[in-house]
């Protein structure tokens, strides 16, 4: 892989850690709608701990894609031509 397609990549799994926190957000409580007498439960798409679990996962993986871009940029040399 090279430097370009890591940072590309980080910045698709920092925009997946967001997609992932409103997740979070909205499955951690149900909607109630209270119609005519009767409770309308509206169940959510993923349950509140997958969803979590989830954006640990992208979370742990952000880290260690920033932790291996920090290690080759110190390892990466540049040889300037002198004029």
């Amino acid at each position: 892989m090279n430097l370009n397609e890591a940072l590309e990549m980080r910045k698709g799994l920092n925009e997946r850690i967001g997609e992932l926190h409103t997740q979070v957000v909205k499955s951690a409580y149900q909607r109630v709608i209270y119609k005519e007498g009767r409770d309308i439960i509206e169940e959510n798409e993923v349950s509140y701990a997958d969803s979590v679990k989830n954006l640990e996962d992208a979370r742990i993986a952000f880290r260690e894609l920033n932790r291996q871009l920090r290690r080759a940029s110190f390892e990466a040399v540049a040889d300037f031509q002198d004029e």
